[in-house]
């Protein structure tokens, strides 16, 4: 009986050592909070450090939440403690802050940049040398929305490409030097999260694009799955789940030079899911419908004129 009791406590420590491991670092804005509201949003948060910005009251509170969750005593209580700001991380706050008040009362930016690079022709797949780099091929072609799907490596090279916000004029200068201010405090309190995006649209030269965001911790663009939308506007499908919507979804496209490539270009993406759908092609508007009433776990997509 002894032996059972210490492995039950044994078991129920692990338990609550996993929940205790939990923990996580958030950033969240509550505008015009009173204390109740604050204490709240840190405990829909969990266990963690929360830091809550709040750019009406023009501050940033920072919650310690822990204990929710575990099974043995004494830890049956949920620990709240609000920590003071030190110096660099009430910088980072008026960083912040000063990026939220020039650009418009936000923390949410937008911009759009052109994007041209060449890719091998073929296909989609990427040829590689030995060394794993590309190897030389007999034409090329504009990389395009579906490459930033399809291809890890033409990825890569379109986010190499946008390396830095300031490049950006679709950025006013004082959104990018409030850009850099905040990125110079993060440098310094790098564990501190902060709530602002930065979202920048590639447009490919077939009219094709795909949405990067500024992760300010590793200083570099990274892609926004699902993002990617065709020539004329359809969502690109990025697993087979998302061809259907996970019931049911529409693509079409017009009878234009443009609704034909990217009608064309559609059908040979699902293909590279494995889905079976014949190529083909109209000169009218039509669309490709896919339902995931298919086989092996697969959607059915039919192309079909309007």
């Amino acid at each position: 009986m002894l032996k059972e009791s210490i492995l039950f406590v044994s078991f129920i420590s692990l338990l609550s050592i996993a929940n205790a491991t939990k923990a996580t670092v958030t950033a969240t804005t509550c505008n015009g909070c009173g204390p109740a509201d604050l204490r709240q949003e840190a405990l829909d948060e969990g266990n963690g450090d929360h830091y809550i910005y709040d750019f009406v009251y023009r501050k940033l509170t920072h919650y310690s939440i822990a204990g929710q969750g575990l099974l043995t005593a004494p830890h049956t209580s949920t620990y709240i403690t609000i920590v003071p700001n030190d110096v660099a991380t009430q910088n980072l706050f008026n960083a912040v802050q000063n990026f939220y008040d020039v650009n418009g009362n936000s923390t949410y930016a937008t911009a759009a940049a052109s994007v041209s690079i060449s890719v091998p022709s073929q296909s989609y797949a990427m040829p590689t040398n030995r060394m794993g780099a590309m190897s030389a091929a007999a034409g090329v072609r504009n990389m395009t929305a579906f490459d930033m799907v399809q291809v890890p490596v033409y990825r890569q090279a379109a986010l190499d490409s946008q390396r830095n916000f300031s490049n950006f004029d679709a950025w006013p200068n004082v959104i990018r030097a409030a850009a850099g201010t905040v990125l110079n405090a993060v440098n310094v309190t790098p564990l501190v999260k902060i709530p602002i995006t930065m979202l920048v649209t590639l447009r490919f030269p077939d009219g094709s694009t795909s949405v990067i965001s500024y992760d300010f911790a590793t200083e570099a663009f990274v892609y926004v799955e699902g993002s990617s939308k065709d020539a004329v506007g359809n969502p690109i499908p990025e697993t087979p789940l998302e061809a259907s919507g996970g019931g049911s979804k529409t693509y079409v496209f017009p009878a234009t030079i443009s609704g034909l490539a990217a009608g064309s270009a559609q059908i040979s993406n699902l293909q590279k899911m494995g889905i079976n759908i014949p190529t083909t092609v109209y000169t009218s508007s039509w669309i490709v419908a896919c339902t995931n009433i298919g086989t092996g776990g697969l959607p059915h997509c039919v192309a079909q004129p309007l």
